[in-house]
This record gives structure tokens, sequence and C-alpha cells, in this order.
């Protein structure tokens, strides 16, 4: 495959990144106002992203040797899922009308915000292929995990405690499970570009 396409490659997986990045923005956004507009742009993007994701299958399959972005091309799949996921739970929220507590709220806006920060490090990491990087995405999926953990076994306390309904509960507990699904898919993706790099580094 010609050096072209070797450079094209990262640029377009950058660009699936930065995607995602604004998907879960404006999902955060729907979320805090009850945008539904916000959550049908969102559908829309995700179909859009999908195209851009075969495109990018397409150049891979023409022989690039990284087979890397292989692995990263399908985490991203993942994150894109699991920020559609997160549309359908909110949709619920607004359909049936179901509030959340403050407290609920405020957990789930700091983890929405933890979890753009990610995708912007790991847009960073791919233009830059800084190892440095990949040490501190690590360290953060892994803090930003054990606080989803910490959240949602405090929720279910509050649920048994009837402080919270079981209908919020339930969409609480998926919203924060796909967040911390594309947490855990982040920090595959720097992996995979460590591993990418230690391959190029033997050739």
């Amino acid at each position: 495959m010609g050096g072209k396409n070797k450079v094209k490659i990262p640029v377009l997986l950058q660009q699936l990144v930065m995607d995602n990045r604004l998907m879960l923005e404006m999902i955060y956004k729907a979320f805090l106002r009850l945008k539904e507009d916000l959550l049908k742009d969102v559908e829309k993007q995700g179909k859009e992203v999908f195209k851009d994701q075969q495109q990018i299958a397409e150049l891979i399959a023409k022989g690039c040797p990284h087979s890397h972005y292989v692995t990263i091309l399908s985490y991203m799949e993942s994150i894109r899922e699991n920020n559609l996921k997160i549309v359908q739970s909110v949709w619920r929220k607004n359909n049936e009308r179901i509030l959340f507590t403050d407290k609920a709220v405020k957990e789930l806006q700091e983890v929405f915000l933890a979890v753009g920060e990610l995708l912007q490090h790991t847009n960073d990491l791919l233009i830059t292929d800084n190892m440095v990087l990949v040490e501190h995405i690590q360290n953060k999926t892994k803090e930003v995990g054990k606080k989803i953990s910490v959240y949602g076994n405090e929720h279910e306390d509050r649920l048994v405690r009837g402080v919270c309904l079981p209908k919020s509960s339930i969409i609480y507990l998926l919203m924060m499970d796909s967040l911390n699904m594309m947490v855990y898919l982040l920090g595959n993706v720097s992996k995979a570009v460590l591993e990418g790099s230690s391959d190029c580094e033997k050739r």
C-alpha cells in the first residue's frame, strides 16, 4: 500500500474519534436540556460515522500492513454503538418524563465530561503517537472506571433505601454502563496504538 494511504488512515481514525466526541457532547446537552432535536441529530451523525468506518475498513482491506488499525476501528465502532445506546436511554427518560435526583445528574455530568476528555486525549494520541499520552490515558481510564463503579454501588444502595425510583435507576445504570464501556474501549485504543508503534519499530 502506498505511503499516501498509510498517512490517510490515522487521519480518518482521528476524525472518527472527534465525531464520537461530538456525538457525546450533543447527547450530554440533550440529557440536560431535554432537547429531542439534538437526539435526532446524534442518530443522523451515528449513521454518517458508520459510513466513514466502512471507508476506512476498505482502505485497510486493500493491504495496509498496520494491523492495529483494524483493532482500533473495531473499538471505535463499539464506542459509536454505546453512544447510540445512551441516546436510547435519554429518549426513554424524556418520553416517560422520568426525573433523576440532583446527585444522579451530577454524577452523570462528571462522567460525561471525563469521557469527553478521554476522547480528546485519544485524538491527540492518534495525531502525535506520544507514548506519554498512552500512560496518561491508561491511568485516567482506571480512575474514571473506579469512580463509575463507586457511583453504581452507591446508586444501588439508594435504590434499596427507596431514595431512587426503579424506573430512573434502570436508565441511570444503563447510561453509566455505556459510559463505562466507552472508557474501557478508549483504554484499549491506547494499548493498540502502543502495540502498533512497537510493531513499527521492529520492522
